[in-house]
């Protein structure tokens, strides 16, 4: 047991980390009113951004971004993350909204002068075994955790080191505790709660219903809809066609694709490889050596059984010529160069093993990638860029940004890109940004406020679901007669019967289950939930066309099932309302914070 402890401290302190801060909104950061010349100054102190005036070092930013490397690595068992970029790009955007975010809570837990006194972390260690101790069955008796082995580890001196690094994450992050709490001690929870949540989980029905098709009893013809129906739709809906505030732009981007010479470089790497391979070199080692392939390279190059049709053409037209303990030649794939070995072979299947060679761009190359975007920034004004761009064999798109996103389309989450476009002049030129897969220059073009689409552009939109409004009202003039026919004594079925439709019958459903080829939480399950069983109830209106339903069956309520329940079904919507309390409070903070993001700005023309 205390061998245990003493192993895991690393592993212990991330879970107690990940135990504190789940729920902990993270959201995406935006720039403030970001200036090259600003980036510049502050890089040169070492400075990588400002939140709410307060400098940030990257040397801080690099210790959040080793600890999501850690946790990544022991998540994935990938100990060559780090040399994988697209990963990477990942990885840091993830680690500075992490840092952002501890930043923010870090400045508004001094602002409410929140402290943690020594009392309270010792009261914390000696009630609160951090989880992995807690399924740790050296701490278990007769099946069950054991508080008082966990004392007893408390009082081993040769756990002082486990136990230390345990407090100093409980000092960290129990302040962000106490935050939340206090940002959520408005919450109430009232007994009606309750009662909708245990409802929600409990109640249940079955129900059978005929479904009225507004396709057969809409009318023949589509319904005709005015100039005038969709302007009062649109009136009506204006709210969902709300835009934000963004901006447009043109982005050329200069893919660091291989050139001709970096493929026929890996050609000669996989002739010299296999070269190794056939003069006697262990493939299995090779593999794990060589391989650009690190899954497979690990085992020596294993793919295991293949059969056809589950590799690229040419490797499998490659593989299928081999006889066992055969290797094949250089095979070209999307993927790179590749030579195959087949350890043995059955009637539909090969065991293969294989080395890879990914063709990579060259410095060089990249360089020339450079160079190209450098003189597209100097040379591509005004009308010029996107000629400019394509004659220099760029890959041009056009797109738009978000005031409240990062993501720029074309380009992916970058603050630069997007500070450039929402503050440069028209027809302005941003300087070369380098990502992962490509160089990108950016060219302003317009700038709009928030505001609303146009009926215009909304009006292919808008039709269709006029023409299905229309049709399900028609459908529902049907509905009276079947309707009549219910008031009159008939069943269900034999209303369905003399109408030529299908009585269908749903399985048990909850108020919140999706139900099939009905939908979930609309007029229909209100009414299956309303009803009394054995009763009709319709028409119905959904946005799908128009059900007469009878309850067969429903789970009645349970009074000794809802006290059983009550505590713990409110202690969960405490929590529940807490959270989203809080996460609406931080959004806050987070709308109001002033972030300058100086990272990896490089200068431009306006």
């Amino acid at each position: 047991m205390l061998k245990s402890l003493r192993q895991n401290t690393k592993i212990v302190l991330w879970i107690v980390v990940a135990a504190f801060v789940i729920g902990f909104v993270f959201i995406s950061l935006g720039t403030g009113n970001l200036k090259f010349g600003q980036a510049e100054q502050a890089r040169s102190r070492g400075t990588i951004a400002q939140i709410n005036g307060q400098d940030i070092t990257d040397r801080l930013f690099q210790e959040y971004l080793r600890r999501a490397l850690e946790t990544i690595r022991k998540q994935t068992g990938r100990e060559d993350i780090d040399s994988d970029p697209a990963a990477m790009k990942e990885i840091e955007g993830e680690a500075w909204k992490v840092m952002v975010n501890d930043i923010l809570l870090a400045q508004e837990i001094r602002k409410r002068g929140i402290q943690v006194t020594d009392r309270e972390i010792v009261a914390l260690i000696r009630s609160n075994p951090p989880q992995q101790i807690l399924s740790d069955t050296a701490f278990h008796t007769n099946g069950q955790f054991d508080l008082r082995k966990y004392q007893q580890a408390l009082q081993d001196p040769r756990n002082l080191p486990f136990f230390s690094e345990y407090e100093m994450s409980l000092r960290e992050e129990f302040p962000k505790e106490k935050l939340r709490q206090d940002v959520a001690s408005g919450v109430v929870v009232t007994d009606q709660e309750v009662r909708r949540a245990y409802e929600e989980q409990n109640e249940r029905a079955r129900v059978s219903y005929v479904f009225l098709d507004p396709a057969r009893f809409g009318g023949n013809a589509e319904p005709s809809v005015s100039p005038e129906d969709m302007r009062v739709y649109y009136e009506k809906h204006k709210w969902e066609y709300k835009i934000g505030e963004r901006a447009a732009f043109r982005v050329a981007a200069f893919v660091k694709a291989p050139s001709a010479r970096d493929d026929e470089e890996g050609g000669k790497k996989i002739e010299d490889l296999l070269a190794r391979v056939r003069s006697g070199e262990d493939f299995g080692k090779l593999a794990k050596e060589a391989s650009d392939d690190t899954l497979s390279g690990k085992k020596g190059g294993v793919l295991d059984w293949v059969g056809r049709g589950m590799m690229v053409k040419p490797f499998e037209d490659a593989a299928f010529a081999l006889h066992p303990k055969e290797i094949s030649g250089p095979v070209k794939t999307a993927f790179g160069w590749h030579f195959i070995r087949c350890d043995s072979a059955r009637k539909d299947s090969l065991f293969l093993r294989h080395i890879l060679v990914r063709v990579r761009p060259s410095e060089e190359s990249v360089q020339e990638y450079r160079a190209k975007a450098e003189q597209l920034q100097r040379e591509g004004r005004g009308k010029k860029f996107v000629e400019e761009a394509s004659t220099l064999g760029a890959r041009v798109d056009s797109g738009e940004v978000f005031a409240n996103s990062t993501y720029v389309p074309g380009v992916g989450p970058s603050p630069e890109a997007k500070a450039f476009c929402m503050e440069a002049r028209s027809g302005s030129i941003s300087g070369v940004l380098e990502m992962p897969e490509a160089f990108v220059v950016l060219q302003a073009k317009e700038h709009y406020k928030e505001g609303y689409r146009s009926l215009a552009e909304l009006e292919a939109q808008i039709r269709p679901r006029l023409v299905q409004e229309k049709r399900v009202s028609l459908t529902r003039d049907q509905a009276l007669g079947f309707k009549k026919e219910i008031v009159a004594g008939k069943s269900l079925e034999q209303v369905a019967q003399g109408n030529g439709l299908e009585t269908h019958r749903t399985d048990w459903f909850s108020r919140g289950d999706y139900v099939p080829q009905v939908g979930v939480r609309n007029e229909f399950v209100g009414a299956a939930f309303r009803t009394t069983p054995g009763e009709v109830a319709g028409p119905v209106t959904t946005d799908q066309g128009i059900y007469f339903l009878r309850v067969d069956d429903r789970t009645p309520w349970d009074d000794q099932k809802f006290a059983n329940q009550r505590d713990s079904l409110k202690s969960v919507l405490f929590q529940e309302k807490g959270q989203r309390a809080f996460n609406e409070w931080f959004g806050e903070v987070r709308s109001r914070a002033k972030i300058r993001d100086y990272r990896g700005v490089m200068g431009g023309e306006g």
